[in-house]
């Protein structure tokens, strides 16, 4: 077996919160659209955390970042998962691990 390096956990990561948010995505589209409250179309991820409380993506909450001019600029191979406070965190730390590896630490 070929062992994992060092920037594989941030890498998994930030695998599992994109995918969690396309199935998040597809339920919102599945219920009508975006989140409307006028018209009867509640938040597909607030039902998917009232439902599971325990859900480690739930459990995050908000978070609050200073967002960088590359990371707000629309770019058509970005999805909407692109532009989550938490996904736009887990890229930082995984360039992060990557440039430090990159320097042989």
């Amino acid at each position: 077996p070929v062992a994992a390096g060092p920037c594989e956990p941030f890498e998994q990561r930030l695998a599992r919160r994109v995918e969690w948010l396309r199935a998040r995505r597809q339920e919102q589209f599945e219920r009508g659209g975006p989140p409307d409250p006028a018209k009867g179309i509640p938040s597909a991820i607030a039902l998917w955390c009232q439902e599971h409380p325990g859900d480690e993506d739930c459990k995050r909450g908000g978070v609050t970042i200073e967002l960088r001019p590359e990371e707000l600029a629309w770019n058509p191979e970005k999805t909407p998962e692109d532009y989550d406070a938490h996904v736009l965190l887990m890229k930082r730390e995984l360039n992060q691990c990557r440039r430090k590896q990159a320097r042989g630490r």
